[in-house]
């Protein structure tokens, strides 16, 4: 195969990856296009909190077809759409899933949703606390069992010498090995204990940010 040949094939490979790319990103699909249902299709992002941006969005993917965006339509449905996501709730579900709040909120019901924002987030950060506990535990343990390995291996070498041998080398070895090992022990006793606290934790705040929920959506 010719360089040229190379590239050319290369070159297409490329061209058709970037538009099957493309095509994925579509925001609308040719029969939503088609369909022209702006006003659904607005409440539908505006449910989501999605920005006016994704008008945008929907301009390149109509612009293909004969569709007509009508954008009236589509800010209307979005407005009353921002209305069931501007809730507490949706603001603590989109905080504790880790999404991004884009600002899409109407000044007169923005504060009901950042206050469910500000205890989702709570839960979401103390869940990560959890989770870094439990990632330093498991990492100790398997600290911990190749050390044990390293012992035993140690015992094992120690125990095949015969009284020809000075195995004062391996004797020291054996005991640095020993101190690590007790060290380490003490350490995954540590990080278990955090783990608990983490746990306790998680489970006092989920409870606490419950009933202030609750009591938002009253």
């Amino acid at each position: 195969m010719t360089t040229v040949l190379a590239k050319t094939i290369l070159l297409g490979t490329g061209c058709a990856a970037m538009l099957m790319l493309l095509a994925g990103c579509a925001t609308l699909t040719r029969e939503q296009c088609l369909q022209g249902d702006w006003y659904g299709i607005g409440v539908a992002d505006g449910q989501q909190g999605r920005t006016l941006e994704r008008l945008d969005g929907h301009r390149r993917a109509c612009r293909d077809t004969p569709a007509v965006v009508d954008e009236a339509a589509y800010r209307a449905g979005r407005d009353i759409g921002l209305v069931s996501y501007c809730t507490p709730v949706s603001g603590y579900r989109v905080a504790e899933g880790g999404r991004r709040y884009a600002g899409v909120c109407p000044v007169a019901i923005e504060p009901r949703f950042m206050a469910g924002f500000v205890l989702g987030e709570q839960v979401r950060e103390t869940r990560l606390a959890l989770s870094t506990a439990e990632s330093r535990l498991a990492d100790l343990e398997r600290e911990l069992e190749t050390k044990r390995d390293e012992v035993a291996a140690m015992e094992e070498e120690i125990a095949g010498y015969d009284d020809r041998y000075d195995i004062s080398g391996p004797e020291r070895t054996l005991r640095l090995l020993r101190r690590e090992a007790r060290a380490l022990r003490e350490d995954v006793l540590d990080a278990r204990y955090a783990v608990e606290r983490a746990r306790e934790t998680l489970t006092d705040v989920q409870a606490r940010t419950s009933l202030q929920l609750q009591a938002l959506q009253s």
